[in-house]
């Protein structure tokens, strides 16, 4: 960053560029006085350890066009947390103070909608919490706009027809609506297991079957089985979407699917997200088109 005495405009960042010398593999220089900022793109040549200045280019000068944002909880090297903390104010440019006092700044651009499908309860839905957690702490070149696609459960189980309602297992947040719930993982506790409704997925109707030997009432939480309805526009728009989704199928390994949709076990791990994040943007380098292309 460059501390200028006087005014921030471009007569004076050229001044001081003039046979300038800069350090190799400067790319960009931020100039202030305190008060008004501007960036600059900058080429150097040379193989020394300082360069001179071939070319600049400028990004933006002034207050119209140029924002400064003090944020000590942003990650200044992370472009998921660069962009949340850009989005509170409305210039192209903003530069910001974060993490240990770093500055940086960010061009700002569409960012690529992330569809991630989950459940809920409970709330909020795991795998929506653990992909902000992995765009936080693992950067990509991106901005990304996280989308929940969530099938709220509870409706289902209020407003089914059968008195004995079964779901995979136990979570926080369920409300009978005067019915009784039982869990897969708690065998024997069915009083009319023909006539229950099973809220679950293929894997759940196959240990209902091998725990109580009949075939219940099914309504399927799938995410896979459920794309075209879940993302109806992004599915049809002609374009591949990213969409990351969970299937009990797995049991340890991340999966990436021929249509592009990454799935993580059901107890997905912070690594396992990690990972599935990772396949998700090479398939947008491998030929998804982005908002800006």
């Amino acid at each position: 960053m460059v501390h200028l005495s006087g005014a921030v405009e471009r007569d004076t960042i050229v001044a001081w560029l003039a046979g300038r010398n800069l350090y190799q593999g400067t790319t960009h220089l931020v100039f202030t006085n305190g008060e008004t900022w501007a960036v600059v793109a900058i080429t150097c040549t040379g193989k020394g350890l300082f360069c001179p200045v071939r070319d600049f280019a400028f990004l933006g000068v002034g207050a119209e066009e140029v924002a400064y944002l003090h944020s000590p909880q942003t990650d200044t090297l992370n472009h998921w947390s660069m962009a949340k903390a850009a989005a509170v104010v409305p210039h192209p440019i903003v530069v910001i103070e974060g993490e240990f006092d770093h500055i940086s700044f960010i061009h700002k651009e569409p960012a690529i909608p992330l569809y991630v499908i989950d459940l809920v309860p409970p709330s909020p839905p795991k795998l929506v919490v653990l992909v902000e957690r992995a765009l936080a702490l693992v950067s990509h070149d991106r901005p990304v706009e996280i989308v929940p696609v969530l099938t709220d459960l509870q409706p289902w189980v209020t407003e089914a027809v059968e008195r004995e309602v079964v779901l995979p297992c136990r979570c926080s947040g369920w409300d009978s609506g005067g019915h009784s719930l039982c869990y897969l993982e708690e065998k024997g506790t069915l009083q009319n297991p023909t006539e229950a409704l099973l809220v679950g997925c293929d894997l759940s109707r196959k240990v209902f079957l091998a725990t109580y030997h009949v075939r219940p009432h099914f309504r399927d939480i799938c995410p896979r089985s459920r794309l075209d309805q879940l993302l109806p526009k992004a599915r049809s728009s002609g374009t591949r979407p990213l969409v990351l989704a969970k299937c009990c199928d797995l049991i340890e390994q991340v999966q990436a699917g021929p249509d592009g949709v990454v799935t993580v076990p059901w107890g997905a791990r912070f690594e396992d997200i990690v990972t599935a994040l990772g396949m998700v943007f090479s398939s947008r380098a491998e030929g998804v088109p982005s908002p800006r292309e």
